[in-house]
């Protein structure tokens, strides 16, 4: 409960939420990030597609990266078969190719194992990241797409289902963390 009414309290920020299936595991044709949860290392969204009240948010720029010890033959499946969807409320608002939206977080080449490497998805660099801002003369460069408070928003894989590399064949499985930055209006406390 905000003890200022009528007042924000905004902070840059970054919404996030993690697919995570073991090795051998069956990779759905479609999965729904922003599910909501208790385990802060996997997600800080509470509520199942939606922020908490009085909370809104205006995102700048969505991205994917995958976590160490992930496949390479694995991530090449995911990048090759499958495109994301951002929704706020019925509309999309971006979608592509995973490939396309690179986190600008995460690791670049770092060996994980003999014979392997940690992929991130695209250069760890803040620029790297798709910007969902309009551009002058359009919007003023600053606002990204707003999700008002009470308002839906999901981001969705869609796909062509495979199954995970086992762990007999050296898999690890498949951790994969979806990004939204940027500003985070709450209530003032």
């Amino acid at each position: 409960m905000p003890i200022a009414p009528n007042m924000v309290d905004p902070v840059v920020w970054t919404l996030y939420d993690t697919l995570v299936l073991n090795a051998g595991s069956v990779v759905p044709s479609e999965f729904r990030f922003f599910q909501g949860g208790q385990d802060k290392a996997k997600t800080n969204v509470s509520q199942a597609e939606r922020l908490p009240d009085p909370e809104w948010f205006n995102c700048w720029s969505i991205g994917f990266q995958f976590h160490t010890n992930v496949l390479k033959a694995d991530i090449d499946q995911l990048l090759n078969n499958y495109f994301y969807e951002f929704w706020v409320g019925q509309k999309v608002y971006a979608e592509g190719p995973v490939q396309s939206a690179p986190s600008g977080y995460g690791l670049y080449g770092a060996t994980a194992a003999a014979g392997e490497y940690a992929w991130s998805n695209g250069h760890p660099m803040v620029q790297n990241m798709i910007d969902l801002r309009l551009p002058p003369p359009i919007g003023d460069g600053l606002i990204g797409v707003t999700i008002l408070q009470g308002q839906m928003f999901r981001v969705k894989l869609i796909g062509t289902s495979f199954t995970l590399t086992n762990a007999n064949n050296g898999g690890q499985g498949m951790r994969l963390k979806c990004y939204l930055t940027g500003i985070l209006s709450r209530g003032v406390q």
